[in-house]
């Protein structure tokens, strides 16, 4: 997002835009829809939390990440959808095709951004079962390393 204050002005504008409409699903559907709405949290979350020393802006962030972590099993679900999808145009294209390896789910953004958010607060087993949550649920990210650190810190 750079330095640009016009940038950042416009960015947070079509945030606090996306912010008016995030409970309106719109007329998609399905495993997108989900998906779609579950990835505008964790961008809605980035933009709020640059501003972050607006405490209009801080709420909304962590907000941001609260929502999109009551929708993660929703999400997981649509993630793993879509990529059956994917799969299955691959192998229509490509009859030969395999892989290897599954494919390994995203991160999370708002999982991530909160537990942040926990320590840096000192709320650090609040944080460290968060992170737990987080990798028990299958999303990718060094939740060992935060789990490690966090739990250093309750010693």
């Amino acid at each position: 997002m750079g330095a640009d204050p016009k940038k950042r002005e416009l960015a947070l504008r079509m945030a606090d835009k996306a912010w008016e409409l995030k409970d309106d699903p719109g007329p998609a559907k399905g495993a997108e829809n989900v998906f779609a709405r579950h990835s505008a949290l964790g961008s809605m979350m980035k933009i709020y939390y640059r501003h972050r020393a607006n405490p209009e802006h801080f709420k909304r962030a962590v907000e941001c990440t609260e929502l999109q972590i009551e929708m993660q099993a929703e999400a997981m679900q649509a993630w793993h959808a879509l990529e059956e999808d994917l799969l299955a145009k691959l192998r229509k294209y490509n009859p030969g095709y395999s892989r290897e390896h599954p494919a390994t789910p995203p991160g999370h953004l708002g999982y991530k951004q909160l537990a942040i958010v926990l320590e840096k607060e000192k709320r650090y087993q609040e944080a460290l079962d968060l992170v737990e949550e987080a990798k028990a649920a299958g999303w990718s990210g060094d939740w060992d390393k935060r789990a490690g650190r966090l739990q250093k810190k309750l010693s």
